[in-house]
């Protein structure tokens, strides 16, 4: 346990308020972890080169303009 939370950079008492769950804990704390225990991409996966390349830029389309003699 001490290896791991030298691994992540937090004191050890931190480490166990992780493993009860209390939520005190920073979420990138717990995302750490993870990259660190090497599960990161298994739960959210790097968008593939020919996804990241369709992608198409937001087009914003013009309002319709009212007469500006409007009551």
């Amino acid at each position: 346990m001490r290896d791991f939370a030298y691994r992540l950079n937090i004191s050890l008492d931190t480490l166990q308020r992780m493993e009860r769950g209390e939520p005190t804990v920073q979420a990138s704390t717990y995302l750490n972890a993870l990259l660190a225990l090497g599960v990161m991409d298994a739960l959210c996966p790097t968008p593939t080169e020919a996804l990241m390349a369709s992608s198409q830029a937001r087009v914003r389309h013009k309002k319709a303009s009212e007469p500006d003699d409007y009551f």
